[in-house]
């Protein structure tokens, strides 16, 4: 997906894609995570490519850092799908 550019047709600001994280990639799974994963390609300017992780609450010294590989508004409980 192309970053935002001021004046880019309807067309491509519609695009969704992928990409790839390294360090973000270093996250493990949980059905019941403790952060949230962010982002913004639809935002403009600079930082549209930026990935955020946030904790949903307090995480204790020497617990792991799970996100959910899957959106946090998806509807459906996606761990089901997957067992």
């Amino acid at each position: 997906m192309e970053p935002y550019r001021p004046g880019m047709s309807l067309e491509l600001l519609k695009a969704r894609a992928y990409a790839v994280y390294p360090r973000a990639s270093l996250f493990n799974h949980d059905c019941l995570p403790n952060a949230c994963h962010f982002d913004y390609p639809d935002s403009p300017g600079p930082g549209n490519t930026d990935i955020v992780v946030r904790a949903l609450h307090d995480i204790s010294e020497g617990r792991e850092v799970c996100i959910s590989y899957f959106a946090a508004n998806w509807r459906e409980n996606s761990c089901i799908h997957w067992l």
